[in-house]
């Protein structure tokens, strides 16, 4: 067993709290899901979700830590403050609004602009990864470590496609040079 790291409590608070707000913002997927088949425009209730889910985190952990400050979209509070929590309330909202599972939540805690603690949940998965500076990473409270594989040739390679026309073709190129060398490819959405 790994001994506790001094930010261990904050990664597993963290952890609880966005993985309830993602799942209360989760439910709000399926107004979505129902608006997508009718053919209505579905904006609204991605916007919706977002500040659900950015409210209940927020909100938690301004209970817990009164002392820390908050970055979000649409949301700042004691931004000159040690402890900063940094919230994307959901990351891979062109996911969310299709319907797809890979969209999640993403918090960060930075300590004097270092982030110690990471935490992410994707909650149609059903699964929060979290880790803590010098400390050990999880998956739904579980320890996890990186994988053994040490050459290309044994790994899986995960990329995402990006935005704009220019991250698109520097993914391409990395992706003609890596795709011979990788025993696979994976491309995020």
């Amino acid at each position: 067993m790994t001994e506790p790291t001094p930010y261990d409590m904050q990664r597993q608070i963290a952890a609880d709290v966005l993985t309830k707000a993602g799942d209360h913002a989760a439910a709000q997927k399926q107004d979505v899901d129902l608006i997508q088949k009718v053919g209505t425009d579905f904006h609204h209730l991605i916007t919706q979700a977002q500040t659900t889910l950015r409210e209940d985190t927020i909100t938690a952990l301004e209970r817990i830590f009164p002392d820390y400050g908050v970055i979000s979209p649409e949301h700042r509070f004691r931004e000159d403050a040690e402890f900063r929590w940094v919230l994307d309330p959901i990351d891979g909202s062109t996911n969310f609004a299709r319907g797809l599972p890979l969209w999640g939540s993403s918090l960060a805690l930075l300590h004097r602009n270092q982030a110690v603690v990471g935490v992410i949940t994707l909650p149609d998965t059903g699964e929060t990864y979290s880790a803590s500076l010098g400390g050990q990473a999880y998956r739904n409270g579980v320890p996890i470590e990186v994988s053994k594989r040490r050459t290309l040739t044994d790994a899986v390679v995960a990329m995402t496609w990006g935005k704009t026309a220019a991250h698109r073709q520097r993914v391409l190129a990395a992706a003609a040079v890596l795709v011979p060398a990788a025993h696979a490819m994976s491309a995020a959405p």
